[in-house]
This record gives structure tokens, sequence and C-alpha cells, in this order.
């Protein structure tokens, strides 16, 4: 374990490697070997390549090693894998790009986390998706977005036992509104309706007006109706009824 790290950009292994001439050859050779062949190597060992180097293998490859790893490469790398690949971290896993990365999958792709996913993009995102996507999720969520948030559906619907608004302007406009519930309250400095048709206010017990300023009821034409009574009192002050033609009975 500490050897690894000292000798981890020292590609040649702090090993000499003597010239091609020092050896007192230069032709190439060819290696066949028939049946099963094995290598044992105790100590260091160093394989030293200038050129191109091509490798066939035809059966299955096992390969045990108890130890640390170091890979350089500088160029391209191209694996083509036909079949299956599993790859299994036991620890940690450390994936560092610098340019552009990019996975392509055409067809099924699961993913599955068990643990904490921490996840931090400083750079634009854009995402692209085609077909139907499923998610499931029964985890707890949060998130902050100090930005604009627009819902346009044909149907939202929200259920929960307590929502609650805080905004500086809310704007509703719907072809249709239908709001029920057992209670309605809303306290604000100045309301106003207005409705270009017709407006309707009923209940089992109905309230239009305060103690405290003026109640006004205002149309072209103003109905007051009653199925068994109708009264009109005042505590203080007086009653006055104005108008050109006033009909009573």
């Amino acid at each position: 374990m500490s050897d690894y790290w000292s000798n981890f950009n020292s590609w040649d292994n702090n090993v000499e490697i003597l010239p091609e001439a020092e050896h007192g050859f230069r032709a190439e050779h060819t290696f066949v070997t028939e049946g099963n062949s094995k290598y044992i190597t105790h100590g260091k060992s160093v394989y030293s390549t200038h050129g191109a180097s091509w490798t066939y293998q035809d059966g299955d490859v096992t390969w045990y090693q108890t130890g640390n790893l170091g890979y350089k490469q500088i160029g391209v790398s191209n694996s083509v894998i036909e079949g299956w690949n599993f790859f299994t971290v036991l620890g940690m896993n450390i994936n560092d790009t610098v340019g552009i990365g990019m996975d392509n999958y055409a067809g099924l792709r699961v993913g599955i986390h068990g643990g904490l996913a921490l996840d931090v993009n400083v750079a634009g995102g854009v995402r692209l998706s085609y077909g139907p996507y499923y998610e499931i999720d029964e985890t707890e969520r949060w998130t902050t977005a100090a930005q604009k948030k627009e819902l346009l559906d044909e149907e939202l619907k929200v259920a929960k036992k307590t929502v609650e608004l805080i905004e500086g302007e809310i704007q509703t406009i719907a072809s249709k509104i239908n709001r029920i519930g057992m209670e309605h309250e809303i306290r604000v400095g100045k309301i106003m309706h207005v409705a270009n048709v017709d407006a309707t206010f009923c209940g089992i017990s109905t309230t239009c007006g305060c103690e405290v300023g003026d109640t006004q009821l205002v149309g072209s034409k103003t109905y007051v109706r009653a199925i068994n009574e109708v009264s009109i009192c005042t505590v203080f002050g007086s009653a006055t009824i104005n108008g050109n033609l006033i009909k009573i009975g």
C-alpha cells in the first residue's frame, strides 16, 4: 500500500530498461505455445513494447490480482463487448472526466442505489426524454429553486390536509373554478367580486356586510327576497328608503 502512491507516476517501476542493442538481437520473435502454459514471477516484472501490440485470445480469461493497479494511457480507448458486462466495486469508485462525457443506452437501463446520493451540477443541463417515463419515489425530498415555476396542464389535483400559500401576488385565470370545503375564511383589506352575467351567494346562514363601514347593494335592479320574514331594523340612527317610485305590498 505504501509503495503504490510513491510509484504511481513512475511507470518503469524504478527498473532500468536496457536498449535493444545490448541484448544482442534486433530480429522479430514469434512464440507459439500448444497446450497449457503457466508463468510464475516472484518479484518485479517489467514489459516494455515500443510499437503496436496485438493480442488475440480464444477462450475464457480469469484475472486475479492482489494489490493495487495503476493504469495510464495517452490516446483513444475503444472497447466493444458483445455480451454481458458486470462491474462490481466493493469500496469507493471515483470517475473523473475532464472534457465531454456521453452515456448512450439503446435498451433497458436499471439503476439500483442504496445509500446517500450527492449530485452537484455547476453547469448547464439539458435533458431530452422520448417515450414513457415512470418515477416511483418514496423518499423525503428537499428542493430549493429561486426561479420562476409554471404548471401548465389540463388537470391539476392537490390533495393535502394543510396547504399554505404565501405569495406577493396570486392570479388565477380559469373558465370554471369549484371550491368545496367545510369552512372557507378569507381575511383581506379589500375584496371585489365582479360577475359579468350572474353572481349567487347562498348558504344556511349568510351575512353580507359588517358593523364598521358601509354596506351597499348596487344594481340596475336590486331584489331582497325571503320565504318567511324580511326585517329592516336599526339600532342607532335612522332607516331611510329613497326612490322615485316606492311600492310596499
